[in-house]
């Protein structure tokens, strides 16, 4: 099963919701939507900088629609990791832990 999957925020504490991540698996699909939620989280200057919960639900067709809770904690690294993409450096200052939540 090779083929991307299609995952959508449900919801969250910082009261953001939508968006499409393809991705094989969920988590690597709720590290992407975990990395949007900081960027408007900070944009709304909304209190939660560090961590956020969220619910994740697959929407590919002819799935059977799971949701899956997580938590993410984005982590400031000691020092920034610089890579270089097409002949453009991109600077990553932080990282984003992800782990699933029980119900």
């Amino acid at each position: 099963m090779g083929e991307k999957r299609t995952f959508t925020v449900d919801s969250s504490n910082v009261q953001e919701k939508g968006g499409s991540y393809k991705s094989k698996n969920p988590l690597s699909a709720a590290k992407k939507a975990a990395s949007q939620l900081f960027k408007k989280a900070a944009k709304t200057k909304h209190k939660t900088k560090k961590q956020i919960t969220f619910e994740l639900r697959e929407t590919t067709s002819g799935s059977d629609k799971k949701t899956m809770k997580y938590v993410a904690k984005r982590v400031k690294l000691a020092k920034p990791k610089v890579v270089e993409i097409m002949g453009t450096k991109i600077t990553y200052n932080f990282k984003i832990d992800i782990k699933a939540k029980c119900n």
